[in-house]
């Protein structure tokens, strides 16, 4: 029932900060002593679209971690639009703009079996009848498929954002930074 996640990811984004150490105040009376704190100075963003073609890149070194870290939610979320209408206004979610070869219209009316599903179509079924289903970014034929599986299988709009090191590091900043600026968009 989740064919979506059968379709290659339109867009992804690559990211990675770099990091300071700044010193702390020394507090005398605690036995363990934080002398420096890591703080953002700088990151990396890095859209790709579904061919492995680049499709924005911003870097940027920040004078502090809020300018550099209120540039990176900025930049990030200029992205996340950026790719939103790109999905929203693809020329080939019209299924008249699909990019199908003749030999590949001939094995779409002789398959017998769902490409999602893996069920039997039944040509008879007026209400789940065969399809074409098609890449709605690249135009491109991918199989025959049940009307009703066909439907359900959508583009994702969630980008997938895969950080350098950021179930161990980077993803404290965005935690923190987030809730310091009180974003209201949504990541």
């Amino acid at each position: 029932s989740h064919y979506s996640q059968t379709l290659k990811a339109p867009y992804v984004i690559y990211a990675d900060f770099e990091a300071i150490l700044i010193d702390t105040e020394i507090n005398e009376e605690e036995n363990t002593q934080k002398i420096s704190k890591h703080v953002p100075c700088g990151y990396m963003l890095l859209c790709v679209d579904y061919n492995g073609k680049v499709f924005r890149e911003k870097c940027f070194r920040g004078e502090n971690d809020d300018e550099t870290m209120q540039r990176f939610f900025i930049d990030l979320f200029a992205i996340k639009e950026a790719v939103n209408d790109k999905v929203k206004n693809s020329p080939f979610k019209d299924y008249n703009n699909m990019i199908i070869s003749k030999e590949q219209e001939l094995i779409h009316k002789k398959i017998k079996k769902c490409c999602l599903c893996l069920d039997k179509i039944n040509d008879d079924d007026t209400d789940n009848y065969r399809v074409r289903h098609h890449d709605h970014m690249s135009g491109h034929f991918i199989g025959t498929a049940h009307k009703k599986c066909n439907i359900n299988c959508k583009v994702d709009t969630k980008i997938n954002v895969f950080f350098h090191n950021g179930n161990r590091y980077d993803t404290h900043f965005i935690i923190d930074y987030y809730s310091k600026f009180k974003l209201e968009n949504k990541l």
